[in-house]
């Protein structure tokens, strides 16, 4: 990530494109957005993302970090709202917010809920020792299966 470097004329072009929430306490962002909402801040032939200016702004460190919004608001802009921590740390609040894609949603799936019932109803019957077979069937590997029928994964079924 590009280290931003601030000065004061940063500042007042930053406190220009925000207007603050008075119900949620969030500061929205006005300025150029990406497609995800998140605001954008160009600057000497560069972009960046507002969010990380404002911690920035605010004295903290970012080098090395990600920004992440308490608020879930990726317009948000007060430094009240986010936090710095790693990419794990954004991933985690994203599954304990319930914001994580799961089942047929998410890209990378391969089954159905349809799928999965099906392989469980079948492993309940006691096909399930031919773990092989309902891979092959499925196109997915032994160990997706296996994680299926142990609930690991498609838990939410």
């Amino acid at each position: 990530m590009k280290d931003i470097i601030i000065n004061d004329n940063d500042k007042q072009r930053f406190d220009d494109r925000y207007v603050p929430d008075p119900m949620s306490g969030c500061w929205l962002w006005t300025g150029r957005t990406t497609k995800g909402g998140y605001g954008v801040i160009p600057k000497n032939k560069c972009t960046y993302l507002a969010h990380r200016v404002s911690v920035k702004l605010s004295g903290r460190d970012i080098a090395g970090k990600v920004v992440r919004h308490k608020c879930d608001n990726p317009g948000c802009v007060n430094p009240d709202h986010l936090l710095t921590g790693t990419h794990a740390d954004n991933n985690q609040d994203k599954v304990d917010r319930g914001r994580q894609s799961k089942g047929e949603c998410a890209k990378q799936s391969n089954l159905t809920e349809a799928d999965v019932k099906h392989i469980r109803s079948v492993a309940v019957k006691g096909y399930g020792g031919n773990i092989r077979a309902l891979a092959k069937q499925y196109n997915v590997s032994k160990e997706s299966i296996r994680s299926i029928i142990k609930r690991k994964t498609w838990s939410h079924i």
